[in-house]
């Protein structure tokens, strides 16, 4: 199996855009986030300080996920929970991002957990080796390719309106067809099958 054939698969393209959607949040965080907090009002030590914290929540959120997504009967509600985390670290960050910071920080840092369960997923959708380096190959081809969209836009928008007010809602909205894409590549469905019925 090929890459290239994954791309006949309604499958691959779920999943790359699952991967695209959340590795752009991962991106946009991680690279904005500390200028967020210095317009917010804290000092740079600060908003270094809180960016650490983010990533410090990610790292064992990281270990325990890929374990869970293979014991669940569907990672669906992991899924959604992580957006949730998100959506309300995000909303935190556009109404009070001053006196809220260390718990933004915190729901985001879980948030950012959708990485290692998006990769632990892309083995999970194929039958077999050759199945899951294909998919895995088209889905982080793709991924990355539309995830580096991500801090280029929040900085022209940033640039564009002077803050965030803008920036922020956006980072929202793909929320969606991270949530919707994250979903479908939760049914038990493999690639192979598809790419089997497409012949």
């Amino acid at each position: 199996m090929s890459v290239r054939a994954v791309g006949r698969s309604p499958l691959g393209w779920t999943m790359a855009v699952f991967f695209a959607t959340q590795s752009m949040q991962a991106y946009a965080v991680f690279g904005w986030l500390p200028q967020i907090f210095r317009d917010a009002g804290y000092s740079a030590q600060t908003a270094g300080l809180l960016l650490g914290l983010t990533t410090a929540v990610s790292i064992p959120v990281s270990f325990v996920l890929p374990g869970l997504v293979v014991r669940v009967a569907s990672p669906a509600s992991l899924i959604l929970s992580l957006c949730a985390c998100y959506l309300a670290g995000y909303v935190g960050l556009i109404i009070v991002p001053y006196d809220g910071a260390l718990v933004w920080s915190l729901l985001i840092g879980l948030g950012t957990g959708l990485f290692p369960l998006a990769l632990a997923l892309i083995g999970l959708r194929a039958r077999t080796s050759d199945g899951t380096a294909a998919l895995s190959g088209f889905t982080q081809s793709v991924g990355y390719l539309l995830a580096a969209i991500g801090p280029f836009m929040m900085g022209a928008l940033y640039d564009v309106t002077g803050g965030w007010t803008v920036s922020l809602p956006v980072l929202v909205v793909f929320l969606v067809p991270m949530a919707v894409a994250g979903v479908l590549a939760s049914r038990p469905r493999y690639v192979e099958d598809e790419l089997v019925a497409a012949h």
